[in-house]
C-alpha cells in the first residue's frame, strides 16, 4: 500500500515538473508585446488684452526722535496721500497699507535706528544723537486707468520720489483663456495629423490632451518706470504725466498624445 501511495506521489510531481517546463518553454517562444507607437506634440496659442488694473505703488518714510514721533509723522503723512488720491477720484478701500515692501537687499522692519556721529560738550559729556526712521508703503488700486497719471504727479507733489514700476493686470481673461485653449487645441492636433502623414501613417485615437505644466502664462509686454525725471518734465511744459499701460499676453500651451497606426 504505501509503495503505490509512493509512486502515485513521484508521478504527480512529474507531471507537474513537466508542466512548469512545457509552459516556460511556450512562453519563451511567444513574442514579448510591444507597446502602440505614439506622437506626442505641443502648441500654444496667444491673446492680448488692454488692462482695466493698474497697482500703483509709493513708499517714504518720516524721521524722528523717537519711534512714536517718527510714526506719528509718517501716519500724518499716509493720510495727506489719501485725501489727495480720493481727491481725484481714488476710493479709498482702493488704497491700501502694505508692509511688505522690503527686499532681501533691505532686510529689517518698518523703523530704522540712525545714529549720529555724536558731540562732546565742554562739561565733558558726549552725547550720542539717535533718531528713528519709520518706513511705509501704499498701495493704490487704479480701475480708471485714466487716473494713473494724476496720481503720480499728486505723490510727487507731496515729495514721494519712490514709485517702484507700476503693475498693470487684466482681471477678466476667461474668454481669452477659452478661445487659446481652443486654437492651441486645433493647432496641436494639425501638427500630429502631420507628423502622421509625413511618417506614411496616421493618427489613432487620442491618448492624452492636457495644459498642465505651465499652460497658462500671461505676462505684459512692457513694464513701465516712472522717475522724477519724468515728473519734471511735466511740470515744466504745463503738462501731467501720461501713463499708456501695455498689453496683458495671454499664452496657452496645450500638450497631446496619440496612436500612430498605419496608413491603410
Amino acid at each position: 500500500m504505501k509503495s503505490h501511495h509512493a509512486l502515485s506521489r513521484y508521478a504527480l510531481i512529474v507531471a507537474l515538473a513537466l508542466a512548469a517546463t512545457t509552459a516556460a518553454a511556450g512562453g519563451q517562444n511567444t513574442p514579448p508585446t510591444r507597446a502602440p507607437a505614439e506622437i506626442r506634440t505641443s502648441a500654444s496659442a496667444d491673446r492680448s488684452l488692454d488692462p482695466d488694473l493698474a497697482i500703483v505703488t509709493v513708499r517714504f518714510a518720516s524721521v524722528g526722535t523717537s519711534p512714536l514721533i517718527a510714526g506719528r509723522f509718517v501716519a500724518a503723512r499716509a493720510d495727506s496721500l489719501r485725501k489727495a488720491f480720493q481727491a481725484l477720484g481714488v476710493p479709498r478701500d482702493s488704497i491700501i497699507t502694505g508692509t511688505r515692501h522690503n527686499s532681501p537687499a533691505e532686510p529689517g522692519s518698518r523703523v530704522d535706528v540712525v545714529i549720529g556721529p555724536g558731540e562732546r560738550f565742554p562739561n565733558g559729556v558726549y552725547r550720542i544723537d539717535t533718531t528713528y526712521r519709520v518706513r511705509e508703503t501704499l498701495a493704490i488700486r487704479i480701475r480708471d486707468l485714466s487716473k494713473v497719471g494724476p496720481v503720480i504727479d499728486s505723490a510727487f507733489a507731496h515729495g514721494v520720489i519712490d514709485i517702484p514700476p507700476i503693475s498693470f493686470v487684466a482681471t477678466n481673461t476667461e474668454d481669452a483663456r477659452l478661445s487659446a485653449t481652443r486654437e492651441a487645441t486645433q493647432r496641436v492636433r494639425a501638427k500630429a495629423t502631420a507628423m502622421a502623414a509625413a511618417n506614411g501613417g496616421r493618427l489613432g485615437r487620442t491618448i492624452m490632451l492636457s495644459t498642465d505644466g505651465g499652460g497658462y502664462y500671461d505676462s505684459s509686454d512692457d513694464i513701465v518706470a516712472i522717475t522724477s525725471a519724468a515728473y519734471t518734465a511735466g511740470r515744466t511744459t504745463g503738462a501731467g504725466t501720461i501713463i499708456v499701460g501695455p498689453q496683458i499676453r495671454i499664452t496657452v500651451t496645450v500638450t497631446g498624445r496619440w496612436e500612430l497606426t498605419d496608413g491603410q
